[in-house]
């Protein structure tokens, strides 16, 4: 697959829940020094026993954008088509520029069970 190929989403809010099988998720805030601190975590459906979680990076010194750009070129390496971001610091008006592409579904086409 092609980093042009993989989505880039708006995570969705809390209690919201997903449906693709398989996804990263990044999600970046600010830690304590008030630099952005980044999580990564590739998320995988295991049928109706749940969701499995496996941590790529945890609160690791990288910014929102170059965290995305790794997270997709991951994402492409391992056919994984969809990467959920979310920016704590960032206003929700401002969806739209998160990771240069992202673009937020409306609706329940992206619920499931969930996360």
């Amino acid at each position: 697959m092609k980093a042009t190929e993989v989505q880039v989403l708006a995570a969705l809010d809390p209690g919201e829940s997903y449906v693709e099988p398989k996804f990263l998720l990044v999600e970046t805030a600010r830690g304590d020094d008030g630099e952005p601190v980044t999580t990564i975590d590739v998320i995988s459906s295991v049928g109706s026993r749940g969701w499995t979680v496996n941590t790529l990076g945890q609160s690791v010194p990288m910014s929102h954008e170059g965290a995305c750009e790794w997270a997709v070129s991951y994402a492409a390496s391992r056919d994984i088509p969809i990467v959920y971001e979310r920016y704590g610091d960032r206003e929700r008006s401002h969806w739209r520029e998160l990771c240069g592409r992202a673009e937020r579904r409306r609706g329940g086409e992206r619920r499931r069970g969930r996360l």
